[in-house]
């Protein structure tokens, strides 16, 4: 069950929320009308919805590392698999709407935050098959049952690493890679939050973009979000209550959306 703040927030999120016709800015219709109102057929996304049924059959334990905000739903560090899958593992209608999101920018080089069992991974797999996918997660069974996972759906050339956020992502390792799209979905703390925001915003390009999942999942993580939003490097943010969305684009006006997302509904 949402907490109380969840569910205020939602409440703020959903009047204060626009569709595509209330809209001036171009490069914002397009978005909606291109990725956010359109719907997602489960033939395009075969592989992660096949994965996710055959984790949720799936009883055995695993030992997770949580290095991130923790579960509400299973404490302690011994899981069932079947239950990270439901609880922590990318659902379909938010897998969806990640999936049109990242094919609507079709980005070269993708770089994913908490991989989990792979379920998302594979969502964005599809989504740009032609893409550098580098994801990384810091338990380590839970990376190597994801690197199985994701191996066995086709996506052996997705790069699984296993590492803290913050020993992996070195100034080095950003600056070579210098992804154009970042999903933020590994830990829901304030302070790392701004700190892997901060680390990849130094190298990011005029089009690059950053998904944060869960922007509204706590106190803490709404003021990342408002922080994130503040930021001078930042020109366009768009709330979808799932995700929040980052641009640098330096030809847009300074501006923050509020986007009607049904697929939160």
């Amino acid at each position: 069950m949402p907490t109380f703040s969840l569910a205020v927030s939602f409440l703020r999120y959903f009047f204060g929320a626009v569709s595509a016709h209330g809209l001036h800015s171009p490069f914002m219709y397009r978005l909606m009308t291109e990725a956010v109102d359109c719907s997602t057929s489960d033939s395009q996304v075969q592989a992660p919805l096949a994965l996710r049924r055959q984790l949720l059959g799936d009883r055995s334990l695993i030992e997770v590392d949580d290095l991130g905000g923790g579960s509400r739903h299973t404490p302690g560090n011994t899981r069932v698999v079947k239950q990270l899958a439901l609880h922590s593992g990318r659902q379909p209608r938010t897998g969806k709407l990640l999936y049109r999101l990242v094919r609507h920018f079709q980005p070269e080089i993708v770089v994913e935050l908490g991989t989990s069992l792979g379920i998302g991974t594979l969502f964005l797999k599809e989504a740009a098959p032609q893409a550098r996918i580098i994801t990384i997660e810091g338990s380590g069974e839970v990376a190597t049952l994801a690197r199985r996972n994701i191996s066995q759906f086709g996506a052996s050339d997705v790069e699984v690493v296993h590492g803290a956020f913050a020993e992996v992502l070195t100034p080095g390792f950003i600056a070579n890679l210098k992804p154009s799209l970042v999903v933020f979905d590994g830990d829901h703390r304030e302070a790392p939050t701004l700190d892997y925001f901060d680390r990849f915003a130094r190298h990011a390009t005029n089009d690059t973009v950053f998904i944060f999942d869960d922007i509204h999942w706590s106190p803490g993580m709404e003021k990342a979000w408002d922080a994130i939003r503040a930021d001078e490097r930042v020109k366009v943010t768009a709330d979808l209550f799932t995700f929040g969305l980052v641009f640098f684009r330096k030809e847009l006006s300074r501006q923050h959306f509020v986007l009607r997302n049904r697929d939160c509904f």
